[in-house]
């Protein structure tokens, strides 16, 4: 014998059928907490992100603000889910030590280039990166102990290539992994 809920289910075709009157419609306090926690959860994401610290870097006088991701919860969601970023911005993935570093373009809807730099700043390599798309893994060509990812060409625009030094300044207690 079926239960109330799946007679609901096979009724509504609704695998939340448990969230419905027998009328079909959602309860008052049941849909108000579906919202409650929908915003929350999306809430403290964007929170995540909107506080993230901002420094400045300088490569051959060009300068650019970038937010700085230096936690593993910072640098796993980097740039995704972003639709835009003003065109003087980018984002530095901050490590404690050189490893080897590999990004994916996940969620990421931002055509991005990146530069891997070692520990003293020194570009290692450069790569166009393809949004949304989750086969390609751009990686370092060695060691890297900081990934720069700005808007797609601007490395390129400004002149700037492998060997370069890129100056800012990450502190070691800012760092976390």
């Amino acid at each position: 014998m079926a239960s109330e809920t799946e007679k609901r289910a096979k009724l509504t075709g609704s695998p939340f059928a448990f969230v419905l009157n027998k009328d079909g419609s959602l309860c008052r306090w049941q849909l108000f907490l579906f919202i409650a926690i929908s915003l929350c959860v999306k809430a403290s994401a964007s929170l995540a992100l909107q506080n993230l610290e901002l420094i400045e870097i300088t490569v051959k006088q060009q300068k650019l603000s970038v937010e700085l991701a230096a936690n593993s919860h910072t640098r796993m969601v980097g740039l995704s889910e972003r639709k835009s970023m003003p065109e003087d911005r980018g984002m530095l993935f901050a490590y404690k030590k050189e490893k080897m570093l590999s990004f994916w373009m996940r969620d990421t809807y931002i055509p991005l280039s990146i530069a891997f730099l070692n520990s003293s700043g020194t570009i290692l390599n450069i790569l166009d990166m393809d949004p949304l798309n989750t086969t390609p893994r751009y990686r370092s060509v060695e060691p890297a102990q900081f990934a720069l990812e700005t808007h797609i060409g601007w490395f390129e625009r400004h002149g700037i290539r492998v060997g370069d030094r890129i100056y800012f300044h990450v502190p070691d207690s800012a760092i976390a992994d």
